[in-house]
Parts: C-alpha cells; sequence; structure tokens
C-alpha cells in the first residue's frame, strides 16, 4: 500500500486518475488540465484540492468503484501502489514532462529506483537480435543495471529473459497489471515480478489499446538512464521510445546492422541523428562512469567464443572456409556448395552440426543466418 499519502487523498487520486481513461475523448480539456496540475504538484497536502479543482467544471466524474478496486489490490503481498508524491517513486521518473499519477507495481518496489537502462526493439526480430538482445542484457545485468522493457514479443521478452540470467529487470505495460498483454507471457511476467517487477501507470482492467503504448514507451524511456534499441523499423514503438529519451535528456544507444535489413533502418536512422552505436555491454557502461557498477562475472561473450572455436574445430577446413566464405547475409545451401565444392550431403551435415550448435538459424525462404 503507498506510504506517501493519506489513504482519502490515495482514493481520491485513483477515482480521478481512473475516469482519464473511461471517459473518453469528451474529456481531453479535463485529462490537459489534469496532467498540467501533476507537473505543477509541490506536495501531498496541495495535491487534492488541486485536482479536485481542475475536475469540478469538467463534466468527469471520479470512478470510485476503480478507486476502491484498486486499493484492495493494492493491500494484497507484493503489490504497491505507488503515487507521484510516494518517496518510492522513481526520481528520473518523477523528472518527464508528464509523469504518471500513480503506478501500479507488482513486484519490488525498491528496484524503481535503481539505475535501469532500457533495451527495446522490433516485435518481428531476426535470430541475431534476439539473440543480442539477449546476450547484452545479460551482461548489463550483471554489472548492477537494471534492465527495462516492454514485455512485447521479439526484442522486449529476449531482454527480459536475458536480464533474469544474472540480475534483476522491469517490464512496463500498456494495459492493466492485472490484464498482461501478450497473454502468451503471463509466465514470464510472473517470473519478472518474483525478482524484479512488473509496473503499469493504467487502471485495472484497461486493455491493451493501440494508443495506451506510446503513453508506455514514455515510462519506459523516462524510467532508465538511457535506451538500447536493438532492432527497429524506420517507424515503430521502438524509435518512439528513442525519441521520448532523447527529449527527456537521456542516453540513446542504437545496434547496427545490415543494410539491407528492414529492421536496421530504425537503428541506422538513429545513428545518423545522434545516438551512441554500440557492439557491447562495454560501449553503454562506459558512458556511466558515475555510477557504482559491479563487477561481473566471466563474460557471456567470452563463453560464446570459446565455444564457436570449439564447434569450429570440429568442421574441415574446406567446411569453414566456405562457412566464413558467407559473411553474415542470409546464405543458402547452394551458395556453400558453389563456394566449396562439397558435395550437397556434406553440406547438409555441415549446416545440421552449425545448428545445433547455435551458430546458424533458419531464416526466411529456405536461407540460414549466422546469429553468433
Amino acid at each position: 500500500m503507498d506510504k506517501g499519502l493519506d489513504i482519502d487523498v490515495l482514493r481520491h487520486l485513483l477515482a480521478y486518475h481512473a475516469a482519464l481513461y473511461t471517459a473518453g475523448r469528451t474529456a481531453a480539456s479535463a485529462v490537459s488540465q489534469y496532467r498540467q496540475t501533476l507537473k505543477t504538484v509541490a506536495n501531498g497536502g496541495a495535491f487534492l484540492p488541486r485536482v479536485i479543482a481542475r475536475f469540478g467544471d469538467s463534466g468527469v466524474k471520479p470512478r470510485w468503484d476503480l478507486a476502491d478496486r484498486a486499493l484492495k489490490w493494492g493491500a494484497t503481498p507484493s503489490h504497491h501502489l505507488i503515487s507521484v508524491d510516494d518517496a518510492r517513486y522513481p526520481v528520473l521518473l518523477r523528472e518527464i514532462a508528464v509523469p504518471p499519477p500513480v503506478l501500479f507495481v507488482a513486484g519490488a518496489a525498491e528496484f524503481l529506483t535503481h539505475a535501469q537502462i532500457a533495451i527495446v526493439g522490433s516485435r518481428n526480430a531476426t535470430k541475431p537480435g534476439c539473440e543480442f538482445a539477449t546476450d547484452i542484457a545479460c551482461e548489463l545485468a550483471a554489472f548492477g543495471l537494471v534492465i527495462t522493457s516492454g514485455l512485447a514479443f521479439g526484442i522486449d521478452a529476449c531482454a527480459h529473459r536475458g536480464a533474469l540470467k544474472a540480475g534483476v529487470t522491469i517490464a512496463v505495460l500498456g494495459c492493466g497489471i492485472d490484464r498482461i498483454y501478450p497473454s502468451r507471457h503471463q509466465d514470464l511476467a510472473m517470473e519478472i515480478s518474483r525478482s524484479g517487477a512488473v509496473i503499469s501507470e493504467f487502471p485495472l482492467g484497461a486493455p491493451p489499446r493501440k494508443h495506451h503504448f506510446p503513453q508506455r514507451n514514455r515510462i519506459i524511456s523516462g524510467l532508465a538512464r538511457g535506451t538500447i534499441v536493438v532492432e527497429a523499423a524506420s517507424r515503430s514503438g521502438s524509435i518512439s521510445t528513442a525519441m521520448h529519451a532523447a527529449e527527456q535528456g537521456r542516453e540513446v544507444f542504437a545496434v547496427p546492422g545490415s543494410v539491407r535489413n528492414p529492421m536496421s533502418k530504425g537503428c541506422h536512422a538513429l545513428i545518423a541523428q545522434g545516438a551512441k552505436l554500440i557492439e557491447c555491454a562495454a560501449d553503454v557502461v562506459g558512458e556511466f562512469t558515475d555510477l557504482p557498477l559491479a563487477v561481473p562475472p566471466a563474460a557471456t561473450r567470452t563463453r560464446t567464443v570459446v565455444h564457436a572455436n570449439s564447434v569450429a574445430a570440429s568442421l574441415g577446413r574446406r567446411e569453414t572456409e566456405a562457412f566464413e566464405a558467407c559473411g553474415w547475409e542470409p546464405f543458402t545451401m547452394d551458395q556453400i556448395i558453389f563456394h566449396s565444392g562439397l558435395t550437397a550431403q556434406d553440406v547438409s551435415s555441415m549446416l545440421l552440426t552449425l545448428e545445433l550448435a547455435g551458430q546458424i538459424a533458419m531464416h526466411a525462404a529456405g536461407t540460414y543466418i549466422r546469429i553468433r
């Protein structure tokens, strides 16, 4: 339960907060006024009369039913209602243009105030993109950084899972915290909340509407010292998050990729606009020398390289040369045969060995792609 506000003040806050998402477009002027109020709130004592005054003539009715439902939810163990005036409210998030008036938090609320790095990217990510997101999230978490993302398919989910291997992660939802979206990530959300936190600004029961996600994105970037974009189309939610980060005065990092990959175009555009090009976790932590980061154990990337070398050693010289000749673009079995002069049977065996070892993966239209 919220420790920072009187229970009656919190109930009023929740009731008017819920009204924002249930009154519809006719309440646009009231919503604008309410947000301006949030930007000028000085303390809990002044908050309630200001909010009531703003809504007095708007015609928007407070949702007491949703407020009481939220209070009941917040009384459950590991559930927290954290208002903008609460001492547990993240300082960086309070600094953004429109801070969420209240956060619904499931899990360990204390991690909201820890140093965070956001990792976002395409829902339709490539295998290499997913591999990179998992690895860098794991490495950054090992440094003691909390990894923040949006629980979406693709890069977001990989970032969460990578972070869970070595540390803590926070998932920010675009719906009510009692309606995990996508539903297939119910188990992932539960795992995240056991060691980190799942959070939302939306009232309980709020569905995952399209316009909720740009709002969600400003929270992802607002919580973090910097945002990493792994893969993104030119116009996407990930680019939206990066733009929020830039507007909030936070660092923006982008991972380069193949010029032929449409999922790299957004990252390349960010780099052209001044985002820092990164290739590994060291490129990120080097920007935050003021943070007391942990010394991570032996790097995951080092173990990956050793494993890759052992796999290469199991191949013959001609197979290795043929594989290396294919580079990092998608390639076909016929290309390997052409470069090596090997038989189809030999190449098929080689590709199976590399796929089982996690060095390549099936790509589109019968092609393969290197992922390590």
